[in-house]
């Protein structure tokens, strides 16, 4: 390798925090061979200091991307993005209106339009305020009597729910159960959160479902004399109730259970987890399709062993035809993706994506719906000024 070539090598490796070249090999002997993935750092504005979390909006006629950070006078600074995500330079970002306190909360579309929430402080006092997506300027604004923490938007049958944690007293953050309300707006966008649900335990958490008017609660719930690795538990909800209602299915694993995630699929239930421990080499990936009707009922579960490698939070890729899960693992200092298709077969390995450096941080997965490309939010190992890098998993 010429002094060029390792030069060039050298500044990709530091910038995007992925190696994306097909000469480069990894040092990691099972990782026999990836699939390409191309890194760019996000394009930063010359008044921009540092950018520290980026959100891919799905729109319905255009794709937007969010980003938030400081300025070099340690301002708040948010810019959006609009188009194709992999293509954002520095004269597609707009500067948004946005204050020191305005923390975003979540988005929806509503009458054809992308609409985003944010939690604002207007005069000592906490609103709820939905702004336009282009130019962030409010379309309507309601006092809220509490703030919001960890706050995200469900979408159900019956419409968007808002889900968020209230921390109380010395209680961690971690430790607050979910809490689910019902966002109703009225003919002109008149904002309204209905009672809330609060789920049973800081291990519940409020899921999607497009079968039912209000969201899902599945939960590991803790281990027991019976089941010493602890239970998954799925129950419904209900507008009105102030808790999640019977349990309609219980699912109980054979070894400690390290990570899972759930989602809702074509009015089923896609519970995959790594059960037994990657540290040791013993972890298997598992996957139970279960059906949500009352009582609930296992439909399949199928499971692959990851081998000697530590895995990561899990992580669903959704697309008008497909769900793929997405499992980060890493050994020594590099880290990569492997990616499975799922489906009622069960789980089928497509192959792992990218070779990434020691301390990368996985922000988000995201599809995006107007060209169907699957993209990953990356935050290389940190530096004095942090700057997410935008990838996109190609030939998936």
């Amino acid at each position: 390798m010429d002094i060029k070539t390792l030069f060039y090598v050298c500044c990709l490796i530091y910038t995007s925090g992925c190696v994306t070249s097909a000469e480069l090999q990894s040092s990691w002997s099972g990782l026999k061979e990836t699939r390409r993935i191309r890194c760019r750092p996000w394009p930063k504005l010359e008044s921009t200091l540092e950018t520290r979390h980026l959100r891919f909006l799905a729109g319905p006629k255009s794709s937007y991307v969010l980003s938030e950070g400081r300025s070099r006078d340690l301002q708040k600074a948010v810019h959006i993005a609009i188009g194709n995500p992999f293509k954002v330079t520095e004269g597609s970002l707009t500067q948004l209106p946005w204050g020191n306190e305005d923390h975003f909360v979540g988005e929806l579309v509503h009458e054809a339009a992308l609409l985003i929430l944010v939690q604002s402080w207007v005069d000592g006092v906490a609103n709820l305020e939905l702004r336009d997506s282009d130019n962030a300027v409010r379309l309507r604004s309601a006092p809220l009597s509490k703030t919001f923490k960890d706050s995200r938007l469900v979408a159900t049958q019956g419409g968007h729910w808002l889900v968020y944690k209230n921390q109380a007293g010395d209680v961690s953050l971690e430790d607050e159960p979910e809490q689910a309300a019902r966002l109703l707006l009225g003919p002109n966008k008149q904002i309204t959160l209905g009672v809330p649900i609060t789920s049973a335990s800081d291990a519940d958490a409020f899921i999607s479902s497009s079968t039912d008017t209000s969201p899902i609660v599945v939960g590991l719930a803790k281990k027991s004399e019976e089941n010493p690795f602890g239970t998954f538990r799925i129950a419904n909800t209900r507008e009105g109730t102030a808790a999640p209602l019977e349990t309609r299915f219980i699912l109980a694993p054979k070894k400690a259970v390290e990570s899972w995630t759930a989602t809702m699929r074509e009015g089923v239930l896609h519970l995959a987890y790594v059960e037994g421990s990657s540290l040791l080499g013993t972890a298997e990936l598992k996957l139970a399709l279960i059906s949500i009707t009352p009582p609930g009922k296992l439909l399949s579960q199928t499971s692959s062993t990851l081998g000697h490698t530590h895995s990561g939070q899990l992580a669903w890729l959704s697309d008008a035809t497909r769900l793929y899960l997405v499992v980060p693992r890493w050994l020594d200092q590099e880290s990569t993706l492997a990616v499975y298709n799922t489906d009622q077969n069960g789980l089928t390995a497509l192959g792992n994506w990218g070779v990434f450096e020691e301390g990368t941080k996985f922000q988000s997965f995201f599809v995006d719906p107007q060209g169907g490309s699957k993209g990953v939010i990356t935050e290389p190992r940190s530096k004095l000024a942090r700057n997410p890098n935008l990838c996109q998993l190609t030939a998936l």
